[in-house]
């Protein structure tokens, strides 16, 4: 009866271990996907805020084209706005 109980221990036990390993493999292959696949999520994000950050500079590099000519040209419009409004106050 003794040696039956140690065998069925022995046998309990080498199941458990196993069971536990197979967990562990299968966890680390679980793990090892999830990576993958967040190194591919972070290259396509990347690769996002490139186009981003070209577009970004692309139009401000547009508006400093453009920007003294836009200040040359909004300054006398304001002028003859606030000269317009200010000439009706006075009549």
């Amino acid at each position: 009866m003794n040696n039956a109980l140690l065998i069925a221990c022995i046998v309990l036990l080498t199941v458990v271990v196993t069971l536990v390993l197979v967990l562990i493999i299968v966890i680390l292959f679980t793990v090892r996907n999830l990576v993958k696949e967040a190194r591919e999520l972070m290259k396509k994000i990347q690769c996002e805020v490139e186009k981003f950050e070209n577009i970004a500079s692309k139009t401000g590099r547009f508006i400093n084209l453009f920007r003294p000519s836009i200040i040359k040209l909004i300054i006398p419009l304001l002028g003859g706005l606030f000269g317009f409004i200010f000439s009706k106050k006075r009549k």
